[in-house]
Parts: structure tokens; sequence; C-alpha cells
């Protein structure tokens, strides 16, 4: 098994060399349309009965519960759908206020921290750069990604309204680094204070804008953006004696 797994992803690596890299794949749109091939795959495997289902997982509460075993695979309505989706909005807005309860939960373990992302706070009224100053120690990982928001029409609200990306009507929108509202030098500013050493990860999104423009545009950004702290106090520079 080992040795097919490898196999498989040796495979992978080749296909993206062959479409000249990870910036070559995307602007193919190779791994979204593979993700599909592979899902219509299996699901045509499932419907046929080549690959049979083994089982289905259930929840049933020990002191009585209203859920029963299905006798088939129930799929999930599109109202369940949608409930999922504002279930998972509603904790982003949530996410400042949750991150402590979180921490708690886990009795604050030294692995379990963050992998923080200012444009998920912004656009959503979340103060990103007082969330690193609260939970710098448990930063683990920095994505660079900018979201603009108020430029809507005033007729899809923060949540999205389930509309696609790039639509005017839309409240936010992802942008490239530096064509949003997302204020990096305060951020930093901030990461350098809570003596955050991690790597700064471009997660590029922008519907409208060439992806290989911004992906270079957005590197330049954050190189010249990150500056070392400084490792003294500053009047301190002066008082040396020559």
């Amino acid at each position: 098994l080992t040795d097919m797994v490898e196999a498989a992803v040796l495979n992978e690596f080749r296909s993206i060399s062959e479409r000249g890299g990870v910036l070559g794949a995307m602007e193919r749109m190779y791994q979204r349309s593979k993700i599909q091939e592979e899902s219509l795959y299996y699901e045509t495997l499932k419907h046929d009965g080549t690959l049979p289902l083994i089982g289905v997982n259930t929840f049933l509460d020990p002191k009585g519960s209203p859920t029963v075993q299905p006798p088939e695979v129930i799929r999930a309505t599109t109202e369940e759908k949608d409930y999922a989706i504002t279930a998972r909005d509603a904790f982003w807005t949530r996410n400042e206020a949750t991150a402590a309860r979180a921490l708690d939960a886990v009795k604050h373990h030294k692995r379990f921290g963050f992998n923080y992302d200012p444009s998920h706070l912004g656009y959503q009224g979340v103060d990103y750069v007082k969330f690193i100053r609260e939970f710098g120690d448990r930063i683990f990982h920095a994505h660079m990604k900018d979201v603009w928001w108020g430029h809507g029409d005033g007729t899809v609200g923060v949540f999205g309204g389930h509309t696609d990306f790039t639509d005017a009507r839309r409240f936010w929108d992802f942008r490239s680094l530096g064509h949003g509202d997302i204020n990096f030098e305060d951020i930093i500013v901030a990461l350098n204070d809570v003596g955050y050493r991690g790597p700064l990860s471009v997660e590029w999104e922008d519907g409208r804008m060439d992806r290989i423009h911004g992906a270079a545009e957005s590197c330049a950004f954050v190189r010249q953006l990150d500056f070392a702290p400084n490792k003294a106090a500053f009047d301190a520079a002066f008082s040396k004696k020559k």
C-alpha cells in the first residue's frame, strides 16, 4: 500500500511539473479539475455497486436520541447544506471570542494554536491586530491575505447571500495583497511585538486579477513590508561608548 501511495504522489508531482509547476497547474485549473474527475469516478463506482458502502456513521445518544440508523444512505437536503454553511459563517464572526474558549477546552495544550488569517476577521468587523496581541504566543502560522469590505450595493450582507465572488453586489471580496482594506503594516508590527518568527504565507485570491501577475506582485509586497524587529532599546544605540 505504501508503494502504491508513493507512486501515486510521484505521478501527481510529474503532472504538476508538466504543467509548469504549481503556478502553471493553478492557471490551468489542474488541481480543481482533478478533484472533480476523481469525485465523479468514485461516485459512479458507488452508484453501480462496484465500490460497496461499508457503513454509515450515526450518533446515538445513550440517554435516548431522535437519530435512527437509516435503512439506506440519506444525502443532506439543500436546506441542511445551507444551514451548515450559515453555522460555519457564524463561527467565523465569533472567532476572537471562541478562540479563548477553544484554548480552555484543550486546557491550553502547547500544541494547540492558530493559523492566523486577517482576511476572515477584517470583513466581519473583528479587530485582527488585537487578535495578534491577545493570542500571539498561540499563532503558529500567518497567512498574508487581503480583502475589502463595504464595496457592495447594499443588497448583499456579510454572509455573501449565496453570490459568487467578484459579484459587484457583494459586501466583501478577497483582493490581491495591497489592494484591499487590511492594514498589513499594523500586522507586521504586532507580529514582531509578540515575537512571532514563523512564515508569512501568501494566500492569494482575487477573481479580478491574473494569477501570475497577482502572485508576483503579492510576493514583492510582502518582502517589502516584512522587516526585522529591533533587538535593542532604541536609545541604547546612542549610549555605547566608542
